[in-house]
């Protein structure tokens, strides 16, 4: 998206090789050019300082050992004057969010693949599988209030902070807005 929207170069990062392949094939289906990707933490993340002018973390931090962290370095490799996003999980989220804490509970001890076979089974798109099991089968999902982001990013350094409070295509609140059915 970052590609097509005009950056010149975009550099992905994920811990994991299946991430990455996932993202590698994704890439190469939809032809683009001009995206490398790098196997890494976003705890210490393996870039210098200042390296980008764009920062863009979405649904990421909230699944870490130490948000701080990983903020610190997010602020970190973003060069002086640049731009950055943040997505985390919002407390209270809803009977969305409590009803994902109550699948972490049902399927604590269920194989990710097992559950990843049963949604295609059920016709449930990849997407909307890696949506829902990407939250429900994590060891770590905290959800964070605007006030506690807010201090985070500060704590980082972050300055001209300000919150999106509606409008993503895949935001249910935007959907209730909009009185689009269930």
């Amino acid at each position: 998206a970052l590609r097509k929207l005009g950056f010149s170069e975009v550099t992905g990062i994920d811990m994991s090789e299946s991430g990455l392949n996932d993202a590698k094939n994704r890439i190469k289906k939809a032809k683009i050019d001009g995206v490398k990707f790098v196997k890494g933490n976003v705890l210490k993340l393996p870039f210098d300082d200042e390296k980008f002018d764009f920062v863009w973390s979405s649904g990421v931090l909230h699944h870490t050992t130490n948000m701080q962290q990983g903020m610190d370095e997010l602020l970190r490799v973003l060069k002086k004057g640049g731009f950055g996003y943040q997505y985390l999980i919002e407390n209270p989220g809803g009977i969305f969010w409590d009803s994902i804490e109550l699948l972490r509970i049902l399927l604590k001890n269920i194989p990710f693949d097992f559950a990843q076979h049963v949604y295609a089974m059920a016709g449930v798109s990849p997407y909307d599988t890696f949506y829902i099991l990407d939250h429900a089968m994590v060891p770590i999902n905290i959800r964070s209030t605007p006030a506690e982001v807010e201090n985070l990013l500060k704590k980082s350094g972050a300055c001209n902070i300000r919150r999106l409070k509606r409008g993503t295509d895949f935001d249910r609140v935007e959907k209730i807005y909009q009185k689009e059915p269930y």
